[in-house]
């Protein structure tokens, strides 16, 4: 029987239609050809999915409207911070990409 291939759980996890990115001279790329799985010492990964920080709108105990300065990935994260005032509304239109959690 032929052994099987180093990378061949990530080759099925691809052909399976899973986006899988390698990584070359520390920067990850998405895998287009199933000859990319041919390198042995390649680290292989599931493409994360972006995740978002946002600001907050928030109403103080004084009645005044704010935004916070900071951004949060959740309304518990903001309201650790801001626990003086109510959370309004996280603002879509405020946000940006927090870091990749990779996946293995």
């Amino acid at each position: 029987m032929k052994p099987k291939h180093v990378h061949a759980e990530w080759v099925r996890l691809w052909l399976d239609g899973v986006e899988v990115e390698y990584q070359t001279f520390l920067k990850w790329r998405l895998v287009t050809d199933i000859r990319e799985f041919g390198w042995t010492d390649a680290k292989f990964r599931v493409k994360p999915e972006p995740t978002y920080e946002y600001q907050w709108l928030l109403k103080g105990r004084n009645g005044i409207f704010k935004i916070t300065d900071s951004y949060y990935e959740s309304e518990l994260e903001a309201h650790k911070d801001y626990h003086a005032g109510d959370l309004i509304e996280r603002l879509d239109k405020y946000k940006r990409l927090t870091k990749e959690k990779w996946k293995y």
